[in-house]
């Protein structure tokens, strides 16, 4: 059975699946940055992930977060086993966070 998240850790999960930094992160969520780093790390604990990418994996893939490209409105398919290549290129292209609303 997997773990519920918080709604912070929720938040914070999603916004960094859509390529967004730490720093980011707690400007949209408007939270100091090492409240961002708690939230990420306490997911990762949850979800029994060894990496902030390995967590946003496993919620993607369990349906904890949904992730979605503003631009054709198609879910992001992440695989917690062989890594996180979608996230990766997104994160080259830059933040999505601004979908977010």
């Amino acid at each position: 059975m997997m773990p519920e998240l918080t709604r912070r850790e929720t938040q914070a999960l999603t916004l960094l699946a859509l390529g967004c930094s730490n720093r980011l992160i707690a400007q949209k969520l408007n939270i100091a940055l090492p409240t961002v780093a708690m939230h990420l790390q306490s997911a990762r604990r949850r979800l029994n992930a060894k990496s902030r990418e390995q967590a946003v994996a496993i919620a993607v893939a369990s349906g904890l977060i949904s992730v979605i490209q503003s631009s054709d409105r198609r879910s992001v398919g992440v695989d917690p086993v062989r890594g996180l290549s979608a996230l990766r290129q997104r994160a080259a292209r830059g933040c999505n966070c601004g979908q977010l609303g």
